[in-house]
């Protein structure tokens, strides 16, 4: 847990307002990434498989 730093000069009003954006944003961040499509991955892409080789001795 994050504890007040004196040092920056931030009373506990603006720390907690900043701990709530924080936490705000965090929120939107999971909302976002759920709503975006995973892409989808074959198994033959995986493992390399169907992939041109260009071997030459």
């Amino acid at each position: 847990m994050d504890s007040i730093n004196s040092n920056l000069g931030m009373g506990p009003e603006l720390y907690a307002m900043k701990k709530a954006m924080e936490i705000q944003g965090q929120g939107v961040m999971k909302v976002l990434e759920s709503a975006s499509p995973a892409p989808t991955v074959s198994g033959a892409e995986l493992t390399g498989l169907g992939q041109n080789l260009d071997i030459k001795a």
